[in-house]
């Protein structure tokens, strides 16, 4: 059977390059600071959130969760996010591949730029 994706291993490689050696440009500071107040409009303190490529995890520590998983494929976005938040969970994973078990409140997807907040209501899983 020949594979749907036959460059995949080579682009999640290329990927995982980019992104480690990303650096925030200085303006987008206030960008992200934008961000951070939306969420805390949506996601109250003490919910269980995901954030699904939470790069150094910024965003789901000033959530303030009573459980914040944070995930991402970058080992140096996570390294920085385990050493800035050691409180939060924060593991690599590829977004692609994601086997969700745990329950929450609300996940949130960085991997759209523009950011979005899935509400999970009344069955609190996802």
């Amino acid at each position: 059977m020949r594979p749907i994706f036959p460059d995949l291993a080579r682009y999640r490689t290329e990927r995982i390059a980019l992104w480690n050696d990303y650096t925030r440009k200085p303006l987008s500071h206030y960008y992200h600071a934008g961000v951070r107040r939306l969420y805390r409009l949506v996601v109250p303190p003490g919910a269980r959130v995901l954030e699904i490529g939470c790069s150094g995890a910024d965003l789901l520590a000033s959530l303030k969760p009573a459980f914040g998983v944070g995930l991402d494929f970058s080992p140096v976005a996570i390294a920085v996010a385990k050493r800035n938040y050691p409180e939060l969970h924060v593991a690599m994973a590829d977004a692609h591949n994601l086997c969700l078990t745990a329950k929450f409140d609300y996940i949130t997807d960085r991997i759209f730029a523009t950011g979005g907040t899935r509400w999970t209501g009344h069955s609190r899983h996802y």
